[in-house]
């Protein structure tokens, strides 16, 4: 083995840490499809939770709607910045794994790309 082979092995991830193709977190909602996410029911708002739901039933219907994602630059005393925050609280979230090492997409787990 070459030592640019050895270094490859060594030093470069060969897959993503994916979970069966999805990213997993902890946020505000990242975009896309809601029934992905779901509100922390200890720390969203009945009204946040009931945004979420009427999203995901939208989404069930076929209205396959942006709902846009967390964050927005604004302006405080002349300032511009990044606030975060979304309509649907805070709460976990899957999103597709989008890196190229990705296993799960090449298919070398078992599962469906």
């Amino acid at each position: 083995m070459s030592e640019a082979d050895e270094f490859w092995q060594d030093n470069v991830p060969q897959s993503c840490e994916c979970q069966d193709g999805w990213i997993m977190g902890y946020g505000y909602f990242p975009g896309g499809d809601p029934r992905n996410y779901s509100p922390d029911g200890e720390c969203c708002s009945p009204e946040e939770i009931a945004a979420w739901k009427a999203a995901c039933n939208r989404w069930n219907l076929g209205e396959k709607t942006d709902e846009g994602r967390s964050g927005t630059v604004v302006e405080i005393n002349g300032v511009p910045g990044f606030a975060c925050g979304h309509r649907f609280g805070i709460g976990t979230y899957r999103i597709p794994c989008f890196e190229d090492g990705c296993a799960w997409k090449r298919g070398e787990t078992g599962g469906e790309t």
